[in-house]
């Protein structure tokens, strides 16, 4: 008898389950709060943790989200935020960070429509960064 591989995650049915309990947990990497910086980087020259937070925070609340078998895009018409999600943990891993200027365009032709999340409570917890400055 042949095992299946157990560790393969489909974001769309934990995006779903996760959409269905309305309480999402947010981690943030490092990648993504150094991105958020860059593009950030005309307006503020630093960012603590809790603006970074409230950015990510904002985009989670008032996005549109789609999601594929490996990836989940939440975006405004600001920011978009590219995802994963990790079963052990139950929430959404943000990965990085672009704007409107930085997509491509068959990125953009992909997000031409997308699903809203009413959220009970967003949870954002910023992996491992501190006070990061560009």
């Amino acid at each position: 008898m042949s095992e299946e591989c157990s560790d393969y995650v489909d974001c769309r049915q934990v995006l779903k389950r996760i959409m269905e309990r309305g309480v999402v947990k947010v981690y943030v990497t490092r990648h993504a709060v150094h991105r958020l910086i860059e593009r950030c980087s005309s307006r503020v020259k630093k960012i603590s943790d809790v603006v970074a937070a409230d950015i990510v925070r904002n985009v989670v609340r008032d996005g549109f989200y789609k999601a594929s078998t490996q990836r989940i895009y939440i975006w405004t018409s600001s920011y978009l935020l590219v995802c994963t999600v990790d079963r052990a943990l139950q929430g959404v891993i943000v990965k990085t960070v672009m704007t409107k200027q930085d997509v491509r365009d068959e990125v953009r032709e992909r997000l031409k429509r997308g699903l809203r999340a009413r959220w009970s409570r967003i949870v954002v917890e910023l992996t491992q960064a501190r006070s990061v400055s560009h």
